[in-house]
């Protein structure tokens, strides 16, 4: 049999070992050709999360077109009168985020499908804040080396 064959083989033993478990609980120990394994079952809430953004850019932040000519401070200021919308009663994310947001998934209302835990593609900050929101939250504004962010969660 190949080396990927076999470690095919192992991980679907890993997956099944973890698929026994009831959700917090956490397995004997586990070995495989890589090691010694400890697993435990998270709620699925606990490992993805949907999530859509409204994204705020400045002419210093990564990727930021050069039609982007705002300083970080009148990004930041912006984020922050968005915010204090989005708290109103009647704001819309969605509404909002197509209305100001300088992220490609505007168009979709700021929509990032879901989101999963280890997923490198997410610019630093932002896969810590989804997790850290309860389902229905929006973020305070957070910044990243793209800009300033502001985050809703829902399951």
């Amino acid at each position: 049999m190949s080396v990927a064959g076999a470690s095919a083989i192992w991980l679907c033993f890993l997956f099944l070992s973890l698929f026994k478990l009831e959700i917090g609980e956490i397995s004997s120990v586990v070995e495989s050709p890589y090691g010694f394994h400890v697993l435990t079952r998270l709620p699925l809430e606990q490992y993805q999360m949907s999530a859509a953004q409204i994204l705020i850019r400045h002419a210093e932040g990564i990727g930021a077109p050069p039609s982007i000519q705002r300083t970080k401070e009148e990004a930041s200021a912006l984020a922050e009168k968005i915010l204090a919308e989005l708290n109103q009663p009647e704001a819309d994310f969605a509404e909002l985020a197509r209305r100001w947001s300088e992220h490609p998934t505007a168009a979709e209302g700021g929509n990032l499908g879901t989101v999963r835990r280890g997923n490198v593609s997410l610019p630093p900050g932002v896969e810590e804040m989804v997790f850290a929101l309860r389902p229905g939250e929006i973020s305070e504004v957070f910044q990243t080396p793209q800009g300033f962010h502001i985050l809703l969660c829902w399951e």
